[in-house]
C-alpha cells in the first residue's frame, strides 16, 4: 500500500507563480497572504518579502498560508530562515496562519513552530500574548553635509537619557558615527534610527543603495582594521537588511558586554 502523500495547502502546484496576492494591516500588524507553489525556485522571493517587511518594524507578521502549494514539507523550513535573519533585529514576532489542521500537522512534524508559531486563524496569531516585545524607539531624518554625526548623537543622548539608559550613551555614539561614516555619502534622506529593549540598544540607519561590505586585504595578504572588524569589536552583532525600497539597512546591536 502507497503512503498517503503529505497534504498541500488548498492550491494546486500547478500555480507556480509565487507572489503576495494581499498584504494588509491588522491591529499593528503585517499580515501577508502569498499565493502559488512554495518549492526551490520561490523559497527565497517568500523570504526576502518577509525580511522587508521586518524593517519597517510593524507589531508583528502573519503569514497566511492557505493559498499556498508545498509539494515538498522542506519547503516549510522558508520561515524559520526568514526568522532567523530578523531574529536579532528587528526582533519583529513572526508566525504563521493555516486554517487545514493537517497543513499545522506537517508544519508541526517539520519542526516549524519551534521557531515559529502556527495558528489556525489570523485572529488566533494576533491575540497570541508573545507578539508584542517591549521596544522604544526615536528617528530623525540626516541630509548630505557634515551636521550627520551631530543630528545622531544628539538624538542617541536625548533618547537614552529620556530612556534612563545613559550609560550607553558614549558605546551608542561612537556606533552611531561609524554607522554614518559607513553610509556617506548620503544622496537623499536617510533614516536613522535608535530602539532600546530591556537590556541592549540597536543602533541603525537606511542605506540608498546596496553595499557589499567585505573584509579587504593589503597586497601582502594582510587584513587590516576594516569598517567591518570596527562594528565587530563594538557591538555584541550587526548586519544589513533590505527594505521593500530597494535600500537596505545597516543596524548594530550593544549590549552590557560593549560599554565602554
Amino acid at each position: 500500500m502507497k503512503p498517503k502523500p503529505e497534504k498541500m495547502s488548498r492550491m494546486s502546484a500547478s500555480d507556480s507563480l509565487l507572489r503576495i496576492d494581499r498584504r494588509w494591516l491588522l491591529g499593528g500588524a503585517v499580515v501577508l497572504e502569498p499565493t502559488g507553489t512554495l518549492d526551490s525556485t520561490s523559497y527565497l522571493s517568500l523570504r526576502d518579502s518577509i525580511i522587508k517587511e521586518s524593517v519597517a518594524e510593524p507589531r508583528s507578521i502573519i503569514v497566511n498560508v492557505d493559498r499556498l502549494a508545498v509539494p515538498a514539507p522542506s519547503a516549510w523550513a522558508v520561515f524559520t530562515s526568514a526568522r532567523w535573519h530578523i531574529a536579532t533585529w528587528p526582533a519583529v514576532p513572526l508566525s504563521i496562519a493555516a486554517s487545514d489542521p493537517e497543513v499545522r500537522l506537517i508544519i508541526s512534524r517539520n519542526r516549524i513552530e519551534r521557531y515559529v508559531p502556527c495558528f489556525a486563524t489570523v485572529e488566533d496569531a494576533l491575540g497570541d500574548s508573545r507578539r508584542t516585545p517591549f521596544r522604544r524607539r526615536a528617528t530623525v531624518q540626516l541630509s548630505n553635509g557634515v551636521a550627520g554625526g551631530v543630528v545622531g548623537r544628539t538624538l542617541i543622548r536625548e533618547a537614552l537619557a529620556m530612556w534612563d539608559m545613559e550609560e550607553f550613551t558614549a558605546v551608542c555614539c561612537i556606533v552611531g558615527t561609524h554607522l554614518i561614516e559607513m553610509t556617506a555619502p548620503i544622496t537623499e534622506l536617510s533614516r536613522f534610527r535608535i530602539e532600546a529593549g530591556h537590556d541592549e540598544v540597536t543602533v541603525a540607519i537606511d542605506e540608498p543603495s546596496i553595499r557589499v561590505r567585505v573584509r579587504p586585504e593589503t597586497p601582502s595578504g594582510a587584513e587590516p582594521v576594516s569598517e567591518v572588524d570596527f562594528l565587530t569589536s563594538m557591538c555584541a552583532s550587526w548586519g544589513t537588511l533590505p527594505d521593500p525600497f530597494g535600500r537596505q539597512v545597516l543596524w548594530a546591536v550593544c549590549g552590557r558586554g560593549n560599554l565602554v
